[in-house]
């Protein structure tokens, strides 16, 4: 049998791979990003400036004339690596109660 490594053992979510154009807001910040990938419960957005772990923050993004807006939490970001800035600042943000929509949107793209 095949050992799963740390991160599988994590998601319990499929990942999809799909680039989605939304807005990220949170106290003050307001600015666009982009998805790497999307899951039911959460997402990998790269942004200009990443939130810090723990930030609550809400996302919006537009599907087919339809809005789609979301409130999650920021579990893991990416700004350095190695003492360096990071090329790509990421962010991982989990939705506890993501909405219908946004669940039928996801399954749609499997």
């Amino acid at each position: 049998m095949k050992k799963m490594s740390k991160q599988q053992e994590r998601r319990k979510e499929n990942r999809i791979t799909k680039g989605v154009i939304l807005m990220v807001d949170s106290l003050g910040y307001r600015d666009s990003g982009v998805t790497r990938n999307l899951s039911r419960h959460g997402m990998l957005v790269m942004a200009p400036m990443v939130l810090p772990v723990n930030s609550e923050l809400q996302v919006a993004f537009t599907v087919q004339d339809k809005l789609i807006e979301l409130k999650g939490v920021v579990i893991w970001n990416c700004q350095y690596i190695g003492g360096f800035p990071a090329d790509q600042q990421e962010m991982g943000i989990c939705f506890e109660y993501p909405s219908h929509e946004y669940q039928l949107y996801v399954d749609q793209l499997r």
